[in-house]
């Protein structure tokens, strides 16, 4: 054989070599889990207890339009996830200027086995209530308990081992000024997600996803990862950034995380004195709701600590303070205000901190009473 024979040859096996070797996208998550401490031990995470200090810099308390928004420090943070039970709970201290509350959200479930129901806690200072899981609202790191169980790192590495494709090569994508090895998955939810691994490290470094945010609506989202160190024989991300929207939203500092601590329990048993609520709540759409009469055609409408100022005029009716999530709609529609025509005059009237005032497209009710037919 020549000599330049055998260089083709060689040149062609090289070629051949290199191309076999490129892992698939599924190996990225693979590789990743490896690094994390393995598949057996990933998978036999039952609960995390995650604590630390953070920052919120999305809380739409803006005191008006386009004004930008002050940052919210998060301090003594305790995530809760309860994987085998797809339960979640947030307990945290807020600070926003000099507005300071205590706040704890929690998704539990009501009943047993295939009978068992989610519902909602929610705790502002020293007052506890009972709701369904949509109205749950939180300040914390995450917008509600239920993305927490979504977004942190065991469930999706652990949804991506499972729908990462096993045929497509991985490629370089940039993210977050770094050129990383980037694979494509489910959650699952079935939410399509983006991954992106340290080609050296092997560790995943984030996720981009779509979130649904109460007061943003659907938002493009990156999840950054770091500070990985380790937690009882697996090597775990002890630093959240999140960004939407391309901006700053909140990043925690985690000081310690346990895994499968029995003390977890703990955080979702439901308090004997909210056993009638929970029953409501585990049976369909609820939050408290008081409707007080003030005047003719004016109504008080008092949710926990939200209030609302409902005012009849002879073809609309106007809210003044509008709901902040869908379920406290539906609350108000049950009390069938007489409304004659469809309620299309929303006001916002305060600019005090920590009280919502964007309002979700998809919430503008009609209140109708029996005469009128059901809320629309």
């Amino acid at each position: 054989m020549s000599g330049r024979r055998l260089s083709i040859l060689l040149t062609a096996t090289l070629c051949l070599t290199g191309c076999s070797s490129a892992p698939t996208q599924r190996q990225l998550v693979n590789d990743a889990i490896a690094a994390m401490g393995g598949t057996e031990k990933l998978q036999a995470v039952q609960t995390l207890i995650m604590k630390g200090d953070g920052s919120r810099w999305r809380l739409g308390q803006a005191a008006k339009r386009g004004d930008s928004e002050q940052p919210a420090k998060l301090s003594n943070v305790v995530e809760t996830i309860d994987l085998a039970n797809s339960r979640a709970a947030h307990d945290y201290e807020i600070q926003l200027g000099n507005f300071m509350q205590h706040r704890r959200e929690v998704i539990t479930k009501r009943g047993e086995g295939a009978d068992a129901r989610p519902v909602g806690i929610q705790t502002v200072g020293t007052t506890t209530i009972m709701m369904s899981v949509p109205g749950l609202f939180s300040w914390s790191v995450h917008n509600s308990p239920e993305a927490l169980l979504r977004r942190n790192v065991v469930s999706i590495l652990t949804a991506a081992a499972e729908s990462a494709p096993d045929s497509e090569p991985a490629v370089d994508r940039e993210f977050e000024g770094r050129m990383l090895k980037y694979a494509g998955a489910k959650t699952k939810a079935g939410e399509t997600v983006g991954l992106y691994f340290d080609p050296e490290s092997k560790l995943l470094q984030g996720f981009e996803v779509t979130d649904t945010e109460t007061m943003l609506g659907d938002v493009p989202a990156q999840y950054i990862l770091s500070d990985y160190k380790p937690a009882a024989g697996l090597t775990l991300p002890h630093k959240v950034t999140i960004r939407k929207k391309e901006a700053p939203y909140s990043e925690i500092q985690y000081s310690s995380i346990a895994v499968n601590d029995a003390a977890a329990a703990d955080v979702f048993r439901i308090p004997d004195n909210l056993s009638a609520e929970a029953d409501l709540a585990a049976a369909g759409d609820y939050v408290p709701m008081k409707l007080t009469k003030v005047a003719d055609r004016v109504y008080q409408a008092q949710s926990f600590r939200h209030h609302t100022l409902v005012v009849e005029f002879p073809s609309y009716v106007a809210i003044v303070e509008a709901p902040y999530t869908e379920i406290q709609s539906h609350a108000r529609a049950r009390h069938r205000i007489a409304i004659p025509r469809q309620a299309d005059s929303i006001r916002r009237s305060h600019t005090s901190p920590l009280r919502p005032h964007r309002r979700r497209p998809r919430h503008r009710r009609a209140w109708r009473d029996d005469s009128c037919g059901e809320a629309a």
